[in-house]
């Protein structure tokens, strides 16, 4: 939104996941991809039926470093690979779609990638390789704001509650989109338990050099940081919602598991099937064993 506000277009954003959405994305879709990438292409049909002039639709390829030691930041090869299924998929007729690849990792030559796919994709719109260095910036400084504010709130909340505290485990197209995850956050919340997203913890400090010297995935090495923390805090239990064909999933929730020894967590999949009942029934028995396993160790 930054970026391109900065480049002087007005910006429109489709709407919430909702049942519409999903179900567009479902007939859209020919490849058994996992849940949020299916749901890209509903996305992409609710801003056509808004008849915008242009699509932003990125291919992100790495992310920020979580520490300054990290080799790796990269994105699953369907998030890099966005706008190239979405293109397969649906006729936007002549609504331009802008597909930059985007590497945040921070090296100078990462940069002058981006860059350099910036300015091929903005070519159509006469923009100068300077504005979008500079909107580009401008927008990365605000995204490292962002993140802060979300730690420092973390930190007040953690000061705040007396009483344990749910981290909601994930990626955040899985654990903030209500409409994919039927707003589970809220279904926690509603069972007087206070719940905190992953990205509100202090990961700074700690480290998973010593069992995964290369960690690719950016979203991995979030997950098992906040593990550690979560292992080493009595107050402070884990939901990991994750989706049904998520590959980095399928080794990743494994060495999750390794880092949480015997700490009991839930785990929740989520699919297009998704159904209120079915996630109500997992939390409140999750929640009830971790009350009676309390109880046994007083």
């Amino acid at each position: 939104n930054e970026v391109l506000t900065k480049l002087g277009f007005t910006v429109i954003l489709s709407d919430e996941t909702n049942r519409p959405i999903c179900n567009i994305s479902n007939t859209l879709s020919v490849t058994d991809t996992c849940f949020p990438v299916k749901v890209v292409a509903g996305h992409a049909k609710n801003l056509i039926d808004k008849k915008v002039d242009a699509i932003f639709l990125p291919a992100l390829v790495n992310r920020e470093k979580n520490h300054d030691f990290q080799e790796n930041t990269y994105q699953c090869p369907y998030i890099q690979g966005i706008p190239y299924l979405a293109k397969s998929l649906i006729e936007f007729n002549k609504i331009k779609v802008v597909s930059p690849e985007i590497r945040l990792i921070g090296s100078g030559h990462e940069f002058d990638l981006t860059m350099e796919s910036m300015v091929k994709h903005f070519k159509h719109f006469r923009i100068s390789r300077n504005k979008i260095a500079a909107a580009f910036n401008d927008a990365m400084q605000k995204q490292k704001s962002f993140f802060d504010a979300l730690r420092n709130k973390g930190r007040e909340v953690l000061a705040d509650s007396s009483g344990s505290v749910t981290v909601l485990i994930g990626r955040p197209y899985n654990t903030q989109d209500k409409g994919i995850n039927l707003s589970i956050s809220n279904k926690i919340a509603s069972m007087g338990i206070t719940v905190l997203p992953m990205d509100f913890l202090d990961i700074g400090g700690v480290s998973i050099y010593e069992e995964h010297d290369n960690m690719f995935w950016h979203s991995g090495h979030k997950i098992l940081s906040a593990a550690k923390i979560i292992m080493e805090n009595d107050r402070l239990n884990a939901v990991y919602v994750t989706n049904y064909g998520c590959g980095p999933d399928s080794f990743i929730k494994t060495f999750f598991a390794d880092y949480m020894k015997n700490k009991p967590y839930l785990e929740i999949e989520i699919d297009e099937h998704n159904a209120d009942a079915g996630y109500v029934t997992r939390l409140e028995a999750f929640f009830d064993s971790i009350n009676e396993l309390r109880h046994e160790n007083i």
